[in-house]
């Protein structure tokens, strides 16, 4: 099947716009996440600010790359909440995790959790969408290849 460069360009372009959407509504969420967290913040607005900026520096690039890598066979709406949903949740977790040990674990639970969390959405997603088996023979998908057989 024969692509044409600018309809790569121009899917690769949505997906960045979407990817930094996707990332700003992240860092948002997850720094509402943060502010139910016991530690000392600047305030909502800057604490909002920094999250929807950083979600979107990382978000723009990652759900591209992602998406053309790993999820290609995941449609777009789902591949975009679901790793939104990872990213917070994993905001979530880091932040419980950072609560409970209060260690030298705690900034690296904040920091490591929503990247984890997408990590961990992109693979449930993959594994939710595989790519269909063929027979060698024939190219076509056989009952007993789609069996798992």
């Amino acid at each position: 099947m024969k692509r044409s460069p600018a309809r790569v360009a121009a899917v690769t372009g949505g997906l960045l716009l979407a990817g930094a959407v996707c990332g700003a509504v992240a860092g948002a969420l997850g720094s509402l996440v943060a502010l139910a967290g016991p530690y000392d913040h600047p305030g909502v607005p800057a604490l909002l600010l920094f999250g929807m900026v950083a979600g979107t520096v990382i978000g723009a690039p990652l759900l591209p790359a992602t998406a053309w890598l790993l999820l290609r066979r995941v449609p777009l709406g789902v591949s975009f909440i679901g790793t939104t949903a990872g990213t917070v949740l994993g905001a979530w977790i880091g932040l419980m995790v950072s609560t409970i040990t209060h260690g030298d674990v705690a900034g690296a639970a904040i920091v490591l959790g929503p990247p984890a969390g997408f990590f961990a959405a992109v693979m449930a997603l993959r594994a939710r969408f595989p790519a269909p088996r063929h027979s060698a023979a024939s190219g076509v998908p056989s009952a007993t290849n789609l069996a798992g057989g």
